[in-house]
């Protein structure tokens, strides 16, 4: 065979991409480094707002999740990225590491060069290459590849059995990136949906919104029937309950692992415990540093379990306790464990004053909860400036810790209505791979009689969140002024 194959655009493309993200990579081998070209875009985003939500990340890079997730976990193991607890344990907020950025500046060199070699390239095409690949991506944006094929073929008059254009995107994103696929099949969801509707109706913290969501859910079970990826599914289905509940602990999360019958739920627990509140961000102590005027700023962005932390959580409180002033926050803090209660130990002179306490639907059982008598090391005390930095995303225990403070009148709140969570939940299995996350307590403080859930904690200084710690330290220089000149 002498005559030339004519190569089709797939082939192309795919020539295309491995001749220059194949140099890209020996060039990137040569700088000494294990970053791959298909983390930059990822770096380009991360440095430009500092983190984002995985499904954020998704999104922009216009890919599926699970594909996106598979290029930031290997991200992660390089020491590229970090996650956190973003709302609250679905939600995760990738940042990159100081590695990534230290990698980001030895490489800004390469990425300028690569930028220039772009734009020359550019200028020996017709027509710019970004321009060209822009115009055929909105082209198959009006008109899917699938139906276009699905048009030729009927012009021919032979049929053909319907391509979805969600396959085709299905495959072009599993060869671009492969992923093993997490399947599930109409016997799992069906027996996640009703395993899930009889907790609803038996240990939901509201009885009958529990029943109404558990007709609902059976109801409209069949929304769900063309999702056959379980961690697409878990997102489905959390997203539909906290529509029809307005409760953002309530919801499903899928599990790799199989979670066994019996022990299942606390193992899962444990294990999600030390993913969200682990070693690995630092238990959720983002910075602590001594402002200008012996102000001191805590920054925390989850609150682990004190047997897990408590002492990591002592240290940092022991601390801040030399500030004039002291300002926490919570921005970015999406709830965690009894921690946040352990804090207020050191905020105040005095122990065993009433916090916000729960009342539990299916042990129908109230238990109080008081600020601890004695805490290790040293307190910050009761009666210097204390500002509580608040946004839309401070949820779950991050407000209860506000809350109380408040309801104490101890601390100033600055910033923005918080996201209104007061339904403490626990795992229920409902399939060897979902737990639903369920609402069985209510909180219920003692002071205000009430709670915070679908309403937020309303700021004392209503300012936008990122106004907040510029408004708090104003506050704090005019407190410790007015204390001097006392």
């Amino acid at each position: 065979m002498n005559s030339p194959v004519q190569a089709g655009i797939g082939t192309k493309l795919r020539l295309l991409l491995t001749r220059m993200d194949g140099d890209l990579a020996a060039l990137y081998a040569q700088q000494d480094t294990d970053f791959r070209p298909r983390f930059f875009p990822v770096f380009q985003l991360l440095l430009r707002e500092e983190e984002a939500l995985v499904s954020d990340i998704a999104r922009a890079l216009q890919v599926s999740q699970p594909a996106a997730t598979q290029t930031l976990g290997e991200m992660k193991r390089l020491g590229f990225v970090s996650f956190e607890k973003g709302r609250d344990a679905r939600e995760r907020l990738v940042r990159l590491t100081p590695h990534a950025h230290e990698t980001a500046e030895k490489l800004a060199p390469l990425w300028e060069a690569v930028s220039a070699s772009a734009g020359e390239l550019d200028g020996e095409l017709s027509q710019p290459l970004g321009k060209s690949l822009d115009e055929a991506n909105a082209a198959l944006a009006r008109e899917s590849f699938a139906d276009r094929i699905s048009r030729h073929l009927a012009k021919a008059g032979r049929a053909v059995k319907a391509i979805s254009a969600a396959c085709l995107t299905g495959l072009a994103l599993m060869a671009a990136n492969p992923l093993e696929a997490r399947a599930i099949d109409a016997r799992d969801r069906a027996q996640v949906v009703e395993n899930a509707a009889a907790l609803l109706t038996d240990r939901y913290v509201d009885a009958a919104e529990g029943a109404r969501l558990a007709q609902r859910m059976r109801e409209e079970a069949g929304r769900w029937s063309a999702v056959d990826d379980a961690e697409a599914f878990a997102r489905a289905v959390t997203e539909w309950l906290r529509a029809k509940s307005g409760d953002g602990h309530l919801g499903l999360s899928y599990s790799e692992e199989p979670i066994p019958v019996g022990t299942g739920e606390a193992e899962f627990s444990a294990a999600e415990m030390e993913k969200w509140y682990g070693a690995h961000i630092n238990h959720g102590i983002a910075k602590i540093e001594r402002l200008e005027g012996n102000i001191m700023l805590l920054d925390l962005r989850v609150f682990p379990p004190p047997a897990m932390a408590g002492d990591v959580i002592a240290a940092a409180m022991t601390l801040v306790a030399q500030g004039d002033a002291l300002i926490i926050d919570l921005r970015r803090n999406g709830g965690g464990a009894e921690t946040a209660n352990l804090i207020t130990g050191y905020l105040l002179d005095e122990g065993e004053l009433p916090l916000t306490g729960t009342y539990n639907r299916p042990r129908d059982e109230h238990r109080a909860s008081v600020s601890p008598a004695w805490v290790p090391g040293r307190r910050f005390g009761g009666t210097k400036p204390l500002y509580i930095l608040t946004s839309k995303r401070t949820f779950s225990a991050a407000e209860a810790l506000a809350y109380n403070l408040q309801a104490l009148e101890r601390a100033i709140l600055v910033g923005e209505v918080t996201g209104g969570g007061a339904h403490p939940f626990e795992y229920r299995r409902v399939h060897p791979h979902f737990a639903l996350d369920l609402p069985e307590g209510r909180s219920i403080n003692p002071i205000t009689g009430g709670n915070w859930q679908g309403t937020g904690v309303q700021p004392d200084v209503m300012v936008p969140a990122e106004d907040a710690l510029e408004t708090a330290l104003s506050l704090a220089r005019k407190a410790i002024t007015a204390e001097e000149e006392d």
